[in-house]
């Protein structure tokens, strides 16, 4: 493979990366409708993942899943600590004790990490290039996310994760 074809199918890939990621990172929701700006860069994202479409595998769109919950999982964990005002504007503040990163609601923040979750275990079973010990750092990191989130939706679907693998 010529570097020139590996140098766009990288840059795909980050395209997916950024496309399928940056819905749940979003920290602005402001307007006249609080609702109105992630709508807007949900639909940006989702008309270049259209476009994007015939150039991406499954992996890629559970890598770009996985890097959502773990951006997010990190993200939270900085709430959950109190150290949110040290990253105003990019972070969502939250009182001492709560986590629901960029989400703005912590059952939907839950949900996301056992999506990310998911998507790791298909990682691991589609990619044999990634380490244990990167799998399992990433495996750990989503469950102290939801745990975070003291979410009793995250708490079951984690359980029906782990039935289902």
């Amino acid at each position: 493979m010529s570097s020139r074809s590996l140098e766009k199918n990288r840059a795909l890939f980050v395209a997916c990366l950024a496309v399928i990621s940056l819905p749940w990172l979003n920290p602005f929701a402001s307007g006249p409708s609080s609702a109105l700006v992630p709508w807007l860069v949900c639909l940006a994202c989702a008309s270049l993942l259209i476009l994007l479409w015939q150039h991406i595998c499954a992996i890629d769109i559970a890598a770009g899943w996985c890097v959502a919950a773990l951006f997010s999982a990190i993200l939270g964990l900085i709430q959950y600590f109190g150290y949110t005002a040290a990253f105003d504007p990019w972070i969502n503040y939250t009182a001492l004790g709560e986590a629901f990163a960029n989400l703005r609601q912590r059952n939907q923040f839950a949900s996301l990490t056992n999506i990310g979750l998911l998507a790791l275990v298909w990682l691991a079973v589609g990619e044999k290039r990634i380490s244990m010990g990167l799998l399992v750092g990433a495996a750990v990191l989503l469950g102290a996310g939801n745990a975070a989130s003291s979410s009793r939706t995250g708490l079951l679907q984690l359980l029906m994760v782990a039935v289902l693998v």
